[in-house]
């Protein structure tokens, strides 16, 4: 419930600030990023302002271990990131899904090779199936980066 809030809370100020402003001093509020899985219809993430909301990542299904599936999720959401004019420490939120809870301290460990000790993101994690059986783990979530006008310039 508290998550549908939030998610409503920003949806309607991103709502209002696009109406408000479409465009102003030659910026475009929203931008979207190409898609990192294949489907057109998701974006890797859209920049909004000074948020960047992160798409599904995951990968490296050719082999059935989280800690390998989880560098491939961390290394496209890098990508995405970069493309975006922002880094792994920008990130404000992460939403980690696993497809079995044995999983998690796995899991865990691989924050540690991709965030500095105190600077995690706020996280949460929960237990879903997948469309791709081979999938463990995929992750998604919000950056923050102030004054990403690089990114939302028109050219």
């Amino acid at each position: 419930m508290i998550y549908r809030i939030r998610i409503a809370f920003v949806l309607r100020r991103l709502r209002y600030h696009k109406c408000q402003i479409k465009r102003e001093r030659g910026f475009h509020m929203i931008k979207r990023m190409p898609t990192n899985s294949g489907d057109d219809t998701c974006p890797s993430c859209v920049v909004a302002g000074d948020y960047i909301f992160l798409a599904h990542h995951a990968g490296g299904f050719d082999k059935h271990d989280i800690r390998y599936q989880m560098r491939a999720a961390f290394e496209s959401i890098k990508n995405s990131l970069t493309a975006a004019g922002a880094s792994l420490n920008d990130m404000a939120q992460i939403n980690l899904y696993l497809k079995n809870l044995d999983d998690f301290n796995g899991a865990r460990e691989i924050f540690y090779e991709y965030f500095d000790k105190g600077n995690f993101p706020a996280r949460m994690t929960s237990q879903t199936a997948f469309l791709d059986s081979n999938c463990l783990c995929m992750i998604d979530g919000t950056a923050y980066k102030p004054n990403n006008s690089e990114l939302t310039s028109s050219s």
